[in-house]
C-alpha cells in the first residue's frame, strides 16, 4: 500500500501528511491547476453497492472513504545526450564502438519518493497541451479543499553521473549492446507540480486499504487503481465468464462507471492474453482510464552512417531499458544526491525557456544529419560547407545559461 508521508493507509481513516510543516517552493516551480472538482473525481471512481454485488471476487471496493487533492512534484527533462554504443556480434572478437546522439523532450523524473506512486511516470501525452502557472499560495486550496503539497526530494542530475558509473552488466541495453561514455550536450530540468486526487477504499473484512490516483489536470486524465495483493483464480473460467457477463449487464442498466469499466477491460485483457498478464502483474497499478507511459520520451536518435538495420533495432528498446533503471533503490539514491535550486540547469517551465532549449536541440539534429551526409560523401565540398554552416548556427543558438554553466564547470576543473 502507499505509505510515504501518509499516515492513513492501513489504519487511520484520514489521508493527512505526517508533517504539518508548510512546504515552500522555488520561484522556478510551475503548477498545473486542478481542472477536476472533488465531486467530479468521486463520480469517476464511485461504484454503487448494487454494481459491487455483481462482481464477486473481481472487485472488493466501494465508495471512497477519503479523497484528498495532492500536488505531486516532478521533473520534466529536455536533453540531448551523446554517447557510445558497443555492439558485440557472435564470431567477432572486438565489439564495434559507434557514436549515437539521443534527443529527449519532456522525459519524466519523480520529484518525490512516495512509495509506488514514484515508480510510475505521471506524465501523459495530454499534459503537453496544458500550460502550468507559477505556484502561488492560493493554489494551496482547490475547490474549497486544502491541497497536500509534497516537497521536491530528488535530484534531476544524479542520473547523468549514474550513466557513466554503471557496471558492465548494468550498462547492457540488450545481450549484445552496451551504452557508455554518455555526455549531455544540454540538460534542462523543469520543476512542475502535478495535480492528483488520492482516493482511499477499504476492502471488505480487511484492515488494509486500497488507493486510486486520479489525474486532475484535465477532465480526461488517467485513473489508476493500486493493485490488491489478492490474485484472480486462474482456473475458474465459468465463474469468470458469468461475472463479466453480469457486470456488463449492470453497466448497461445503471449507466457507465469509468473506474468499473476500466477494471473490467483490464481483467478481460489479462485473462485472454497471458503475456499482458505478466506485463501488468509487474506493475503496482491498474490503468482504468488511459495507458502507461515511459519515463524517457526519446524523440530522435541520430547514428553514424555505419549503423545497420540490425543495430538500429537494438536501440529500439532504449526507452524500456531506461524505465527499468528507475527502481526503489535508484530512487532513494536520487533523493540522497545533493543539488540546489540555484543550479543553472533548473529552468522554469515557460515557453521562452523551452523554446530556447528545443531550438538549440533541433539545430543540433540538423547539424548531425549534415555531418553524417558529408562523411558519407567526403569529397563533396557543398555538403561539407553545409555541415560547417549548421555547426556555426548551432553555436549561435546555445542558451546563455548553458554556456555559463559549462564555463563554471571548466573553471572548477581548472582549480583541481
Amino acid at each position: 500500500m502507499l505509505s510515504r508521508n501518509f499516515s492513513c493507509l492501513g489504519r487511520s481513516r484520514h489521508i493527512v501528511p505526517r508533517s504539518r510543516t508548510m512546504v515552500s517552493y522555488s520561484p522556478k516551480v510551475r503548477a498545473y491547476p486542478f481542472q477536476v472538482s472533488p465531486k467530479d473525481a468521486l463520480d469517476k471512481c464511485v461504484v454503487s453497492d448494487r454494481v459491487i454485488g455483481t462482481l464477486e471476487w473481481l472487485v472488493e471496493t466501494v465508495t471512497p472513504e477519503n479523497l484528498v487533492p495532492v500536488y505531486f512534484p516532478a521533473w520534466l527533462i529536455d536533453t540531448e545526450l551523446e554517447g557510445r554504443v558497443s555492439f558485440t556480434n557472435s564470431g567477432s572478437k572486438s565489439p564495434s564502438n559507434l557514436k549515437v546522439t539521443a534527443v529527449s523532450w519532456n522525459s519524466y523524473l519523480p520529484g518525490h519518493t512516495m512509495e509506488k506512486l514514484s515508480m510510475i511516470p505521471l506524465l501523459s501525452k495530454e499534459l503537453n497541451h496544458e500550460r502550468p502557472i507559477p505556484f502561488t499560495s492560493d493554489l494551496r486550496t482547490q475547490h474549497g479543499r486544502q491541497v497536500v503539497c509534497l516537497p521536491f526530494e530528488t535530484s534531476p542530475f544524479h542520473c547523468l553521473d549514474a550513466a557513466n558509473t554503471m557496471s558492465y552488466e548494468g550498462s547492457r541495453v540488450s545481450d549484445s549492446t552496451r551504452l557508455h561514455s554518455v555526455q549531455p550536450n544540454i540538460w534542462a530540468a523543469y520543476p512542475v507540480l502535478l495535480p492528483l486526487y488520492l482516493a482511499q477504499f477499504r476492502l471488505e473484512n480487511q484492515e488494509t486499504v486500497q488507493t486510486a490516483a486520479i489525474e486532475a489536470f484535465a477532465a480526461d486524465g488517467r485513473i489508476l487503481l493500486e493493485r490488491s495483493s489478492r490474485k484472480i483464480p486462474a482456473d475458474e473460467e465459468e465463474i469468470y465468464k458469468s461475472v463479466i457477463s453480469r457486470a456488463r449487464v449492470t453497466l448497461d442498466r445503471f449507466g457507465d462507471f469509468p473506474m468499473l469499466t476500466g477494471l473490467l477491460n483490464r481483467f478481460e485483457a489479462e485473462k485472454t492474453n497471458p503475456s499482458a498478464q505478466d506485463r501488468l502483474d509487474s506493475q503496482n497499478w491498474l490503468y482504468l482510464q488511459g495507458s502507461p507511459t515511459h519515463f524517457s520520451n526519446i524523440k530522435t536518435v541520430t547514428c553514424e552512417t555505419s549503423f545497420t538495420e540490425t543495430k538500429l533495432s537494438e536501440l529500439a528498446v532504449l526507452s524500456r531499458w531506461i524505465d527499468r533503471k528507475l527502481d526503489p533503490e535508484s530512487l532513494q539514491t536520487l533523493a540522497k544526491s545533493s543539488w540546489n535550486w540555484d543550479d543553472l540547469r533548473i529552468r522554469p517551465f515557460v515557453a521562452e525557456e523551452v523554446s530556447a532549449v528545443r531550438d538549440f536541440i533541433e539545430c543540433g539534429q540538423t547539424r548531425a544529419v549534415a555531418f553524417a551526409a558529408s562523411e558519407a560523401a567526403s569529397e563533396d565540398a557543398e555538403l561539407r560547407a553545409e555541415a560547417e554552416r549548421c555547426d556555426s548556427e548551432r553555436n549561435q543558438t546555445v542558451p546563455g545559461w548553458w554556456r555559463e554553466w559549462q564555463q563554471g564547470q571548466e573553471a572548477k576543473s581548472g582549480d583541481t
